[in-house]
């Protein structure tokens, strides 16, 4: 209840002000609804209300005199945190017999609420790799990646989401710094000039693929960033849209499954 609080309260403090608009709850039941992603593409109500649920996404709403533009944005840590003071209090309750304590889990164990995968990139399937080199002028293709796991990043400047995950993805990359047979490769929106000059105050340890808007529309990409674990024999074994708190565990979770069958 107090996550659906959340989320209609993040509703109500992006939208813009005007004299009559629907309600955020309204907004979060309209399969008709019109909304945008960070690019501006359109998304369908099962794309964009299911990222909605999560609490780290909200749909902003500007509301003009002829037309109204909603677009889905990624909430920052710091704006989380703000709202979260604003919840409404209730009087604390008495702690009932916790009963048999689970064991703590260790980084090995399992972890839980798996993310849903891509519908640009469905685990089972077998990817198409793109064929683009990358920005010291190395191939990414099929040849270049036979064997290899590959762990792929869509990404762009622009995208706070993006940005905030790139140093869990370095963390993921010097853990298998030893490894020759995994590589990580990022494919950004931007130009190669705007990466480099990002580069240069956020290390980013992938690979870097610049200007590949249209490989990321050939793959069907509405929502960045994207992350996709392709195994040895390229299929897809892992993917997930944005950025949450256990989709790390997941994708190192992935690569070790990954290791183990090989």
């Amino acid at each position: 209840m107090s996550r659906l609080f959340t989320i209609l309260l993040l509703f109500t403090c992006f939208a813009a002000q005007a004299q009559t608009r629907p309600s955020p709850k309204d907004i979060l039941t309209d399969e008709k609804l019109l909304v945008k992603d960070s690019v501006g593409k359109v998304l369908e109500y099962k794309e964009w209300r299911p990222l909605i649920l999560t609490g780290n996404y909200v749909i902003r709403s500007i509301y003009r005199a002829k037309d109204t533009t909603h677009t889905l944005r990624h909430i920052t840590p710091e704006e989380k945190a703000r709202f979260a003071v604003m919840r409404p209090t209730t009087p604390p309750v008495p702690p009932a017999d916790p009963g048999p304590q689970a064991p703590q889990l260790n980084p090995d164990d399992e972890p839980v609420n798996q993310p849903a995968p891509s519908e640009s990139f469905p685990v089972g399937a077998k990817l198409n790799m793109l064929s683009a080199k990358d920005m010291d002028g190395k191939w990414v293709d099929n040849k270049a990646t036979k064997g290899k796991i590959v762990v792929l990043n869509f990404w762009f400047i622009g995208c706070p989401p993006c940005k905030a995950e790139i140093p869990e993805l370095n963390k993921l990359v010097a853990e298998n710094a030893a490894d020759p047979d995994i590589i990580f490769i990022a494919i950004g929106l931007d130009r190669k000039w705007e990466i480099s000059d990002f580069l240069k105050t956020h290390p980013f340890n992938y690979r870097q693929v610049a200007e590949a808007r249209r490989y990321c529309d050939g793959y069907g990409i509405k929502l960045y960033p994207t992350n996709v674990i392709i195994d040895k024999q390229g299929i897809i074994r892992y993917s997930a849209v944005g950025y949450g708190q256990n989709y790390m565990a997941w994708m190192k979770k992935t690569i070790r499954d990954i290791k183990k069958i090989d």
